[in-house]
């Protein structure tokens, strides 16, 4: 017979497989969805791609300075430019020297190339 101790254990473990294997597909919905969004970008598709990158972003990526310039990088190439400065701001405010999204803004207010 079990004791209250090795339940509780067990019942830890199964919670931690759990997690586990929902991190795991989280994981793969984030590569698909990246994956899908580079495709996008390759057919000149800006709006599908700023969905997917949505849908990263949406994921919780571990570097979200990065998913939000890419979705802002994607709606500056589809004509959005006020969402696209947006995003670039919500990048900026994670991480304030992320030159990535530091050139992107220049680029979107007409700062040139840098």
């Amino acid at each position: 017979m079990a004791t209250g101790h090795e339940h509780t254990v067990k019942a830890f473990d199964d919670d931690i497989a759990q997690l586990r294997a929902l991190i795991s597909q989280m994981g793969g919905l984030a590569e698909q969805a990246i994956a899908n969004a580079i495709l996008a970008l390759q057919r000149d598709d800006a709006e599908t791609a700023a969905r997917e990158f949505r849908t990263v972003i949406a994921l919780g990526p571990v570097d979200r300075a990065a998913a939000y310039t890419d979705l802002a990088e994607s709606l500056f190439k589809g004509g959005k430019r006020a969402e696209a400065k947006k995003q670039t701001l919500a990048a900026l405010e994670i991480a304030p020297n992320y030159e990535r999204a530091q050139d992107l803004l220049l680029k979107i207010v007409g700062g040139g190339d840098r």
